[in-house]
């Protein structure tokens, strides 16, 4: 129901002001019985008429988005509290709104506006929960959360979403205990068995986490199924070491949502396979759907550019890292190591002292320095910094050329 609320009018043309009332009293009775072309139409002529009224244009914004003009209505909300800020409502719809276009952390943003003004209430809790899970923004989430499965403690779903909260921010006790409670229920969803192998993933116990997946990727209807689950699968099954099932689910999952850390994680298989071509292509992919993706450009280096020597391609994608990264030790530690590859050493002892400076316990970047130092005849440099990589814990049994090194500098076995 759409209550008219009559302006206050101080120093207004009355006239005008009255014709606009008119107005909008044909707007909110065409809106009663949904006819929303009459309505915006009569919501338009009050607002030429006083454009200065927030009511008119937060009606004007309802209005758009029953009708699926998404950006106009963000327009409309948005001049609503331009023209009066304390309009809770109008924070809130315009969250709805952003939220359907996808626009997560802006809708959490308005929701968040709207409980300034207004009490938290269930449909508040619920907007913000959705949007933070959207982002995967579990540690935000997660106080919601609290308070709103005490709210409302038969809904299971937010006790699932609570687990999951608990589970993705590395608390699988309680996320465990909480879906226990769950269980208990009988409850059968599809969240529920989402999280239960989400925990069994993270608790290294991946035969139990297939297991849990089966019952949405294999007994569900299709229209349920969640390209998350297909990921999360697969890194179960890469973890028994099924590769050709852990391929296929995560194929399964880009196919239903492109996202980048699927083909991070694809590509991740085919190395393991020994399918360097279609790596390759799945690291691009990646790179090209999140720019920002870290272990896209840090194993597309390790595994496919050092192996290849082609070390000005790895020189690239470390000063990209650094680009939005700017205190990355190991992107730094890693184009040190490329630098030493092209023999600039000048380069490479630079990054070498950066990664240094900014963390002081990088095996990596030591056993960078000894090699740089061998090889320009500072024995006693060299053997220091292989010391400094052994005391740090560098893989020695996984790198035969800091082997060779060792075995150069005199180290005993």
């Amino acid at each position: 129901m759409v209550l008219f609320l009559v302006p206050y009018v101080d120093g207004q043309d009355k006239k005008a002001n009255k014709l606009a009332q008119k107005y909008a009293k044909k707007g909110a009775n065409a809106y009663s019985k949904a006819d929303y072309e009459k309505s915006i139409a009569s919501y338009t002529c009050a607002i030429n008429e006083n454009p200065k009224e927030a009511s008119y244009r937060y009606m004007h914004g309802i209005i758009n988005s029953h009708l699926g003009n998404d950006s106009v209505a963000i327009s409309d909300f948005t001049k609503t509290i331009e023209l009066s800020p304390y309009h809770e409502n109008a924070y809130f719809e315009r969250g709805l709104v952003q939220h359907s276009l996808g626009n997560y952390l802006a809708a959490f943003n308005d929701f968040y506006e709207h409980t300034k003004y207004n009490l938290e209430e269930e449909r508040t809790l619920v907007a913000k929960v959705n949007s933070l899970l959207a982002i995967e923004d579990y540690s935000k989430a997660f106080p919601y959360y609290e308070q709103l499965v005490p709210l409302v403690p038969d809904v299971t779903l937010h006790q699932i979403n609570l687990a999951l909260c608990y589970i993705e921010t590395g608390n699988l006790k309680d996320g465990k205990s909480t879906l226990d409670a769950v269980i208990l229920k009988d409850d059968e969803s599809y969240e529920r068995y989402h999280a239960e192998g989400l925990y069994y993933l993270k608790n290294k116990e991946p035969h139990k986490s297939i297991e849990a997946f089966q019952h949405i990727l294999f007994e569900s209807k299709p229209g349920i199924y969640k390209s998350d689950s297909y990921r999360y699968s697969s890194n179960a099954f890469h973890a028994v070491g099924q590769l050709d099932s852990a391929l296929i689910h995560i194929t399964w999952a880009t196919q239903l949502n492109p996202k980048a850390e699927y083909y991070l994680d694809r590509a991740n298989y085919y190395v393991d396979a020994e399918i360097l071509s279609e790596a390759v292509k799945d690291y691009d992919k990646a790179i090209e759907l999140d720019s920002t993706l870290t272990g896209a450009y840090n194993n597309r280096t390790f595994f496919i550019w050092f192996p290849r020597k082609e070390y000005q391609k790895a020189v690239e994608d470390m000063t990209a890292i650094i680009q939005f990264d700017t205190n990355n030790a190991y992107a730094y530690s890693n184009r040190s190591y490329a630098y030493y590859g092209l023999k600039d050493f000048e380069h490479a002892f630079i990054d070498a002292f950066k990664s240094v400076e900014l963390e002081n316990r990088n095996p990596y970047v030591y056993k960078n320095l000894a090699l740089m130092y061998y090889t320009i005849g500072e024995k006693e440099e060299a053997s220091n910094a292989a010391k400094g990589a052994l005391n740090w814990g560098f893989p020695v049994d996984s790198d035969p050329e800091f082997q060779e090194l060792l075995v150069n500098l005199g180290f005993s076995n």
